[in-house]
């Protein structure tokens, strides 16, 4: 006589037996967990659990491969096109901030400066006299020379409202959220030279403090 197969088991074994597939059928004691072929049940065949997916061939598994390859490879490209076009409009940006064509702020790249009638703009949103920043300029060509840093300390540069907290050796200037390269500085040096300076740009003296 052919032995009955064992389909009643404790609860906890259920999903392990689905799992491996070591039979087709089974189900606790309660009733209220069980599975039939690739499907796992809780409380009835209204609430499947899980379901295993069906076996691939090498074929499917191949074709699975290539179609996620050439999608990763779709992605990838439309990443770099998109990456292109942003820079192509930044650059856009950049282009017409330096020229007064745009006012906004441009946080994604390095703090740049213009001469706006008698103020200085920066790209971050900041405005200062114009000859506050000729008196500054003469001050960071005096710490390049020395090749000292400056750091604030009792000796303020003002800049309008805001004050220089950092120069270093190569001309950089630290002014809060601003860090700004000698490059830039330099760039609209030959401006501030012909702008009258003002006296209220410096506080305390102006020899070179490290």
């Amino acid at each position: 006589m052919k032995k009955r197969k064992k389909l009643v088991f404790d609860t906890g074994e259920i999903p392990h037996l689905w799992a491996h597939r070591t039979q087709e059928e089974a189900r606790n004691r309660q009733g209220n967990l069980y599975f039939t072929g690739d499907t796992i049940y809780s409380y009835g065949s209204h609430f499947p659990i899980a379901r295993h997916a069906p076996e691939l061939d090498s074929d499917a598994l191949t074709a699975i491969r290539k179609r996620e390859a050439q999608r990763s490879a779709e992605k990838a490209e439309q990443t770099k096109r998109e990456r292109a076009e942003a820079l192509v409009r930044q650059q856009e940006l950049i282009t017409k901030w330096r020229v007064g064509q745009y006012s906004g702020c441009l946080y994604d790249v390095p703090v740049m400066l213009r001469i706006d009638g008698d103020q200085v703009v920066t790209s971050r949103g900041a405005r200062f006299p114009a000859s506050h920043a000729k008196r500054a300029l003469a001050f960071v060509r005096k710490v390049r020379e020395s090749g000292q840093a400056y750091v604030r300390n009792g000796h303020t540069i003002h800049l309008g409202p805001y004050a220089i907290d950092r120069i270093e050796p190569d001309g950089t200037v630290k002014a809060g959220c601003h860090v700004v390269s000698w490059e830039e500085i330099e760039r609209i040096a030959p401006a501030l030279d012909s702008v009258p300076t003002s006296a209220s740009a410096i506080d305390s003296t102006s020899e070179v403090q490290s």
